[in-house]
């Protein structure tokens, strides 16, 4: 669960009786009281044939492993090799074109 409360206001009783009453009670019906506490069938019958490959693996540290080794890398980038972006985008600013060219030399 998520903490988020959804709710669902309707303006006279007789908006929410109908269709949507009907629709929900068939809904709790399918898939039992745990709907009404964000319970998500599918994701829970992936955890379960999760469960059935390793059943000894607790599904926590797993969990931890995989975040782990899925963290994307940082390519460390000198600051040299953005000097060409910051001249370009520095000139295509309209200043003074000599301001361009006095500050080329002290970026090399």
């Amino acid at each position: 669960m998520d903490g988020r409360v959804k709710t669902r206001f309707f303006v006279t009783e007789e908006e929410r009786g109908g269709e949507f009453i009907d629709n929900f009670s068939e809904q709790v019906t399918r898939n039992g009281t745990d709907l009404l506490l964000g319970f998500n069938a599918a994701q829970m019958r992936r955890w379960q044939e999760a469960s059935r490959l390793a059943p000894d693996a607790d599904p926590v540290e797993v969990m931890r492993f995989w975040l782990a080794s899925n963290r994307p890398t940082i390519k460390p980038t000198k600051l040299a090799d953005f000097i060409p972006a910051y001249l370009k985008h520095v000139c295509a600013m309209e200043l003074d074109r000599s301001y361009c060219k006095h500050i080329e030399p002290s970026l090399d």
